[in-house]
Parts: structure tokens; C-alpha cells; sequence
């Protein structure tokens, strides 16, 4: 019931803009941080080589990372959090799965073996 609560109140955008600042923060930190080593930077450039991105693909991210607003991350959460393509797994007896489907208000779904 958090969980899907949680996701409500994402799609409703309740949460999303002091959280936004904090995130972003946190975000830009992590990767401004992670070139500060040798082993850091020899991550940088396995990940580049393995995934074949471009030379200057964490510059690139420490931008775009820097200049995202919260309008886009809105789109984003509609997009991807759509309700109507939900997927909610729960693994138990069929009796107790049962019970927390309709706990949860949840109407279609599907007890599988």
C-alpha cells in the first residue's frame, strides 16, 4: 500500500519539485566525483569502451544532469509510471496473494503456480 501510494503521489507531482533539488544535487555529485582517481577514472573508460559511448559521454551527462528541470522529470514519471502499464508481483500461498491483491484495491490481475 506505501509503495503504491508513493507512485501516486509521483504521478500527482506532490513530491517531485523539493525532492527535484535534492536529487539533482545528489546526482551531480556522484558523478562529478567519480573522476577523481585513477580507479574511478579507469571505470569511466571501461564503461565508455564497453558500451561504446563517446569519449566525452560524462561530460555530456554532468550537463544534461545539470540543466534537467522538473517538467521533464514529470513527463518522464507519466511515461514510464503509467498505471495502466503496472506489472505488481507478489509470491505466496494463493490464499495470502489473494487477500493482498484485494487489500490493495487491485481488481484484474492473475494468481499463478
Amino acid at each position: 500500500m506505501a509503495l503504491r501510494a508513493g507512485l501516486d503521489e509521483l504521478r500527482a507531482g506532490k513530491v517531485l519539485k523539493p525532492a527535484f533539488v535534492r536529487a539533482r544535487r545528489k546526482v551531480l555529485e556522484r558523478v562529478m566525483a567519480a573522476s577523481v582517481d585513477s580507479d574511478s577514472v579507469g571505470d569511466e573508460l571501461e564503461r565508455i569502451a564497453i558500451h561504446r559511448l563517446g569519449a566525452n559521454y560524462f561530460r555530456a551527462l554532468v550537463g544534461e544532469v545539470a540543466s534537467l528541470r522538473p517538467a521533464e522529470v514529470k513527463r518522464l514519471i507519466a511515461r514510464e509510471l503509467d498505471e495502466k502499464n503496472a506489472v505488481t508481483l507478489i509470491v505466496g500461498n494463493r490464499n495470502g496473494v489473494t487477500a493482498l491483491y484485494g487489500a490493495a484495491g487491485v481488481k484484474n490481475y492473475r494468481v499463478m503456480r
